[in-house]
């Protein structure tokens, strides 16, 4: 399973990197399946405006984000580009430095935070 990374390098720009998630078959269902993913609590946000954007910010905490409907267009901080619909998830670890832009773009976006531990480490999945 494939999780894209927003991360900052050591310039203080953002970058994307894709992760490639440790996953075992679920014998009962016949899915890739991560079993157990640390997490310090859940979000979940709707966005109705349209086209709306967010200039340069950092994540508010380290977060896996799912986009459940809708999508976001996202930039980095090297001018990478990518749009993320339903069913794609992003791990956002940029908190410092220049940080990303994100646009909605489609209405409503629906998105669900999974906030990680700060001891949680993904070096292993790249």
């Amino acid at each position: 399973m494939k999780v894209t990374q927003i991360y900052t390098g050591p310039d203080k720009r953002s970058y994307f990197r894709e992760l490639t998630v440790p996953t075992a078959v679920d014998p009962a269902s016949g899915r890739d399946l991560l079993e157990y993913l640390p997490s310090t609590g859940t979000g979940v946000s709707e966005g109705g405006v349209s086209r709306s954007s967010h200039d340069w910010h950092n994540a508010p905490r380290r977060q896996f984000v799912a986009v459940l409907k809708g999508g976001l267009h996202i930039e980095t901080g090297d001018g990478a580009q990518r749009t993320f619909g339903p069913g794609d998830i992003f791990l956002a670890e940029d908190l410092d430095g220049q940080g990303h832009k994100t646009t909605n773009t489609e209405l409503p976006t629906r998105l669900l935070y999974i906030y990680v531990p700060d001891n949680f480490d993904a070096s292993s999945w790249v």
